[in-house]
């Protein structure tokens, strides 16, 4: 089994602990429940670790961080430095929110 890398909902990508946090878990499995929906009604979708999350296209790296608390989920590109990404997102995970917009490891796609 290998479960979702991240959920969308609310028109953005957020962490596996953060969506389980808001809609709880499907009983018997570490995901939300199938029937989830976020607040204009549309169902909780799912990132697989096989998903093509970026298009590959870029020159820098594409980073798909959480919505909610900024924990940085995975990178992808040529210039990916995963112990300096891998230590900023433990560093997100103890406190620091949405700090994957700060750094300069690509395009920020967040729009608010």
């Amino acid at each position: 089994m290998n479960p979702p890398i991240a959920y969308t909902y609310e028109a953005d990508t957020h962490c596996p602990d953060c969506a389980v946090a808001r809609f709880g878990k499907e009983p018997g499995y570490p995901w939300p429940p199938e029937e989830a929906k976020d607040r204009e009604g549309n169902p909780v979708g799912a990132i697989a670790p096989w998903d093509d999350w970026c298009n590959g296209e870029e020159e820098d790296v594409c980073t798909l961080a959480c919505g909610t608390c900024g924990y940085i989920i995975d990178t992808h590109g040529p210039h990916a430095a995963p112990g300096v990404i891998e230590g900023i997102a433990q560093a997100d995970r103890h406190g620091h929110p949405n700090w994957s917009h700060v750094f300069a490891f690509g395009p920020c796609t967040r729009q608010d």
